[in-house]
């Protein structure tokens, strides 16, 4: 069986179905004074407080699922930024030698004449 995640929705959702259930029960064999309009009241309450708890759900994954992708990103960016940094400093440094093997070890540069 392939795992899935928890859905509060259906959960709250059938437990209140099995209550209106037992409730419509009771009411036939006659343990319980239940009138049929209150039980058809029910059934759409128990649909609506059910919207409510999976738009709550949704909404409590949607803002941890944006939450731990800005922290990925922000972990992803510190590390682009170090590497980045490390390289061009690297870079710098060869630049630099590579200029000075082209000009001569100490060679000074002649200032550019008005060009």
């Amino acid at each position: 069986m392939k795992r899935h995640r928890f859905e509060p929705a259906r959960l709250v959702l059938g437990l209140l179905l099995l209550g209106i259930g037992a409730l419509h029960v009771l009411d036939a064999v006659g343990e319980a004074d239940v009138s049929t309009p209150v039980l058809l009241v029910l059934v759409p309450a128990a649909l609506l407080v059910g919207a409510a708890v999976a738009v709550v759900t949704f909404g409590c994954r949607l803002i941890l699922s944006n939450r731990s992708a800005g922290r990925k990103a922000a972990v992803g960016d510190a590390r682009t930024e170090a590497d980045t940094g490390a390289r061009t400093e690297a870079g710098t440094e060869g630049a630099k030698a590579a200029g000075e093997a082209r000009t001569g070890a100490g060679a000074e540069r002649a200032p550019d004449s008005g060009g």
